[in-house]
């Protein structure tokens, strides 16, 4: 027999307010799918999204559901007035996940997709799909698209920096006026950002989207897709049909959010040099979704990076460079002198340098730059790859030879790196980075100010570079390489509380120590280890052949 048929209000609740919307009996029949979007017009970054959910009830509708949609805040930290009001930007996270939350008890749903693009809000909607724990997807808003400022890349982060050049070069001549100030910000905000989207840049926004597919909560390819494409309102719709699978199937967050997914998530954080809030995002996923996550996991992953080689010990660039044309760099040379500008250069013979071996500045020099040779020995044992004693000068003569020198930071990290194998070479390139502004060597760019990061590493070249200073730690390293056409430096440097003359001839290296209440100190001078106190002086020999071992100092 039967049971007896119960009347129940609360379906009368739902479908009374539902039809009083608009919704027809067929659609309350319906899976319900809630669009939980963070449209607002106070942030680029969700400006658009209305569109973008719009997409994704279409593709519910395509799958047989019923969506309806519910706002949460979509805020951006950037408009604060002051700086203590950035003590409520991260509290935003909580905010949202509380919004959600509540919304989805109140509102009863299926499953759901919650559609963001900045970094406080898609980590507050993970949190609450991993409370709630019903079928959901995510879906990023996606970038702005890029944007340039007189023929060179720029993004929001950028912006901001030329913004201080072009008003310091305002006011060399003479204090800038009100309207110096007006007009440098307008030019510079007219085109730094250039619509819709998630800022142009690998921040913690972009890093959260792109670890969303990394977790398995989104649509492959979701994350990467402009904010206002046609490509997003398809993944908008790709989207939509999904969840009413995972409806079906029963398929929850925290089936999907495993300890070995949070592992793939940090794995691409890191191959994507995302933004370091992902930390505390990722272990506050780990700490809702009751898993394991530790430190310890962190390093595990950091161990298992991929390095990419060719040719026998190379480090590629990138994947694919030895596939590219190589790049006749003598003839160019010979035919138009200087090639810093390649990219303009090939542009005008119809060609393009993205075809070529070649680059405006060889990024793997840069680990050398950054590196003691011993430091890179350790990583690279740590990520279980071989660190030979000829890698760094292999490396160095085969993108030496494949490098146009287009940005003017690229001579002093070349300098750098050829400081003990090639110290003609060395002290070539560090003049050129010395002139570079002065001279103009890139043809057109002095007007536009002085670049101090390039002045910046010149010294830093004569400091700690030609002196090779490291510190390894509790020890202070001094392991000099001179230039031939530098006879003697001297200079005063503060470690440990002393406050260490240092006097570089070719022939010594004289360390006098102030007098101070400073605790002795471990220096060790051309692999000849030894303390200093305070007070005491100490001389070195320096043979020519400790100066020319080539990357000791990386």
């Amino acid at each position: 027999m039967s049971p007896e048929p119960r009347l129940n209000l609360r379906e009368y609740g739902h479908q009374a307010i539902f039809k009083a919307i608009g919704f027809t009996a067929k659609e309350l029949s319906l899976p319900r799918i809630a669009v939980i979007n963070s449209w607002s017009e106070q942030s680029p970054g969700h400006s658009h999204l209305r569109a973008v959910a719009d997409g994704v009830k279409a593709g519910v509708r395509m799958a047989g559901g019923m969506p309806f949609e519910i706002n949460v805040p979509g805020l951006c930290s950037v408009p604060h007035k002051i700086q203590s009001d950035m003590l409520y930007d991260m509290p935003q996270r909580e905010a949202v996940l509380s919004a959600a939350e509540s919304s989805l008890y109140i509102s009863w749903c299926d499953g759901w997709v919650g559609i963001a693009s900045c970094d406080k809000i898609i980590p507050g909607l993970v949190l609450a799909a991993l409370r709630l724990n019903r079928p959901f997807i995510f879906l990023g808003g996606g970038q702005m698209m890029p944007s340039d400022y007189c023929g060179e890349r720029m993004g929001f982060v950028r912006g901001q920096s030329i913004v201080q050049q072009e008003y310091m070069k305002k006011a060399k001549d003479a204090p800038a006026t009100v309207d110096d100030i007006r007009e440098i910000m307008q030019e510079i905000t007219d085109c730094c950002a250039t619509g819709a989207g998630a800022c142009n840049e690998m921040t913690t926004g972009n890093t959260m989207a792109v670890l969303s597919e990394g977790l398995g909560i989104s649509l492959p390819g979701s994350s990467t897709s402009t904010g206002v494409s046609a490509e997003k309102i398809w993944h908008a719709k790709l989207t939509g049909e999904k969840i009413m699978e995972l409806v079906a199937k029963d398929i929850r967050p925290r089936d999907i959010i495993t300890l070995n997914s949070l592992k793939n998530a940090i794995a691409v954080d890191m191959a994507t040099c995302g933004g370091t809030n992902s930390v505390v995002h990722l272990q506050a996923y780990a700490h809702e979704a009751e898993i394991p996550l530790t430190m310890q996991h962190w390093d595990e992953v950091s161990r298992k990076m991929r390095v990419v080689f060719h040719d026998d010990g190379i480090i590629s660039q990138f994947e694919g460079f030895e596939k590219l044309k190589p790049f006749d760099s003598d003839r160019y040379r010979a035919k138009y002198g200087n090639i810093h500008r390649l990219d303009r250069i090939l542009e005008a013979e119809g060609d393009s340098v993205d075809r070529y071996q070649a680059a405006k500045q060889a990024d793997v020099l840069m680990l050398f730059y950054l590196f003691s040779a011993e430091e890179l020995a350790e990583l690279f044992a740590r990520l279980g790859y071989p660190f030979e004693h000829d890698t760094i000068p292999r490396n160095i003569a085969y993108y030496s030879a494949r490098t146009t020198h287009g940005s003017t930071l690229s001579r002093v990290v070349d300098s750098w790196v050829r400081a003990r194998s090639d110290r003609e070479g060395s002290w070539r390139l560090f003049r050129q980075a010395l002139e570079s502004d002065i001279a103009d060597v890139q043809g057109g760019t002095t007007p536009e100010g002085i670049h101090l990061g390039a002045m910046a590493g010149t010294v830093d070249l004569l400091q700690r570079g030609y002196t090779g200073i490291v510190t390894h730690g509790d020890v202070l390293t001094l392991n000099p390489c001179l230039p031939r056409e530098v006879t003697s430096q001297r200079m005063t440097i503060r470690y440990r509380g002393h406050a260490l003359d240092l006097s570089i001839t070719q022939q010594a290296l004289t360390v006098h120590s102030h007098r101070s209440n400073a605790a002795p100190i471990k220096l060790e001078v051309v692999g000849v280890g030894a303390e200093i106190a305070a007070g005491q002086t100490l001389e070195f020999a320096l043979t020519p052949a400790a100066q020319d071992e080539p990357g000791d100092d990386g």
